[in-house]
């Protein structure tokens, strides 16, 4: 079909869509595009796969924080019974924990978030307790469940029993993200100085980033981690800790002390493609099992990457990364990988607006266009067939991105304009 004719079809859409509303849901994140799809591999690495993503998707620019964990717990586990062990006792006795619990409270209120605390990212849970919470969402929230939907989790108990075979599913809308859709979002550039390629930290930039409080200083890429001569990124000082074999790993923390700043804080420091804290403040679980000397896969632990707020600089780099075992909760947090094909704006529903996106970019080249929905660097009729095919497909996003959508008497303009314009280029018959 020519781009013609997808742009009429377009115009067709456009008139019976503004009365379709998005659909809200109760928790919400902000996305950001990944596209570009079959990216070169980092050619810095041993490893010949480390950043190569077949595939479009979105990422949220920000950890999972204490409030959205904290409406899960209480939607899922309304009486506290907590057969799941989705909370862990440190969220409320740590000091970096921000979720306590409340026995005598009604049901359906007994979680609630620490003063102060609801913007930090929720730590202390496991991958399955991961998984979990990405198939609440892919269920709807509110009493969606948790064991099917994304992945398939059998046994009705903390550890599952198919914990060692489980996988995402093809047709998932929500995920854990790889090690792959991780570090291309952290680390890698299509408008690179020089071309495409990958910085050393999830700040652009492949200078480190200092410790310090955020948001930073323009134009000096900052991070939560531990410094050797700065000490802590929030109260600055702090004693260094080495390993058994006196290597320097980090900071020790007071356990009276939070050492964690809000998700997306960093906001000098952002990678590429808009992503927060990719460096620093929590380890994030990824979806990607720790392979083996002999390059097996070993399921029963589980890639983490993105260092942490008492780890030295090296862990939040593009060269380091770490496992544990499914079952640890420890200083883990977590990110979502979405997939909303034809979902421009990311308000949970493909309809005129998403349209509205292509037509006003229409025929524009480039790495960020916000209607070149399918990531091959131009706003063509392929983008609108991804709409036309996705038509008022809903996926309980609830969410936004930094797109701003035209007015509806702009969209008719620019939808009218693109097809006067292609009416013009069409090349004349032959009598």
């Amino acid at each position: 079909m020519s781009n013609y004719r997808y742009l009429s079809f377009a115009c067709l859409l456009l008139s019976a869509s503004f009365s379709n509303s998005p659909v809200y849901a109760v928790v919400s994140m902000d996305w950001a595009p990944i596209g570009q799809p079959n990216n070169p591999w980092d050619e810095s690495t041993t490893e010949t796969v480390y950043g190569s993503v077949d595939h479009t998707y979105a990422i949220s620019k920000k950890m999972v924080t204490n409030a959205q964990w904290t409406e899960f717990l209480n939607s899922k586990d309304p009486t506290g019974a907590n057969a799941l062990a989705l909370y862990s006792a440190s969220m409320s006795t740590n000091v970096n924990g921000g979720i306590t619990y409340n026995a005598g409270a009604a049901d359906g209120s007994k979680y609630n978030v620490k003063s102060g605390q609801g913007n930090q990212p929720v730590g202390f849970i496991s991958f399955y307790d991961s998984l979990r919470f990405v198939n609440w969402m892919q269920n709807g929230q509110g009493n969606g469940d948790t064991e099917s939907g994304a992945y398939t989790l059998l046994g009705g108990t903390p550890t599952p029993s198919n914990a060692n075979t489980i996988t995402r599913s093809p047709n998932a809308v929500f995920g854990l993200p790889t090690e792959n859709e991780f570090y291309k979002a952290a680390f890698y550039d299509p408008n690179k100085v020089g071309g495409p390629g990958y910085y050393d930290y999830a700040t652009g930039s492949d200078a480190a980033p200092v410790s310090a409080l955020p948001p930073g200083t323009p134009g000096v890429p900052a991070a939560n981690y531990f410094s050797i001569n700065t000490g802590f990124a929030v109260t600055g000082g702090g004693t260094p800790s080495f390993n058994p074999n006196g290597v320097f790993t980090g900071g020790v923390t007071d356990p009276t002390i939070n050492y964690l700043t809000d998700v997306g804080a960093y906001t000098n420091s952002p990678s590429p493609y808009g992503t927060y804290d990719q460096s620093g403040l929590y380890w994030e679980w990824l979806d990607s099992p720790l392979k083996n000397l002999d390059g097996t896969p070993n399921p029963a632990l589980h890639l983490l990457r993105g260092g942490v707020f008492n780890g030295k600089i090296d862990y939040t780099s593009a060269a380091y990364y770490s496992a544990a075992g499914n079952s640890g909760s420890g200083f883990y947090g977590i990110r979502l990988v979405g997939f909303f094909p034809g979902d421009a704006n990311f308000d949970g529903i493909v309809n005129g607006q998403d349209i509205a996106l292509a037509a006003s970019d229409w025929l524009q080249t480039g790495t960020s266009v916000p209607g070149d929905l399918n990531g091959d660097s131009i706003v063509n009729g392929q983008d609108i067939a991804l709409v036309a095919s996705n038509w008022l497909s809903t996926y309980g996003l609830g969410a936004t991105s930094s797109v701003a959508v035209p007015e509806p008497a702009s969209i008719f303009l620019a939808v009218t304009a693109g097809v006067m314009l292609l009416t013009c280029a069409r090349p004349r018959r032959r009598s």
